[in-house]
């Protein structure tokens, strides 16, 4: 699992049983991804689907999946 802490709440990017990476804005799921890199990608893109996000529409960090803290299972 991969986190990263704003001012809106925490990203996470966690692997799904499907083999696939869900990106939350805490609790909430904002999408499914073939890849984390994919997922941190619409992050950065202010494209996840998270309104309070996305209407930044331009995110200087995390610019991409090396600026996330990653968590061991």
């Amino acid at each position: 699992m991969w986190t990263y802490k704003t001012r809106y709440g925490t990203l996470k990017i966690i692997h799904l049983r499907n083999g696939r990476f869900g990106l939350y804005m805490d609790d909430d799921m904002l999408g499914s991804y073939h890849s984390p890199h994919a997922a941190a990608d619409d992050v950065y893109m202010c494209a996840t689907g998270c309104w309070d996000w996305d209407q930044q529409l331009t995110v200087i960090s995390p610019c991409d999946l090396s600026e996330w803290q990653f968590h061991q299972r």
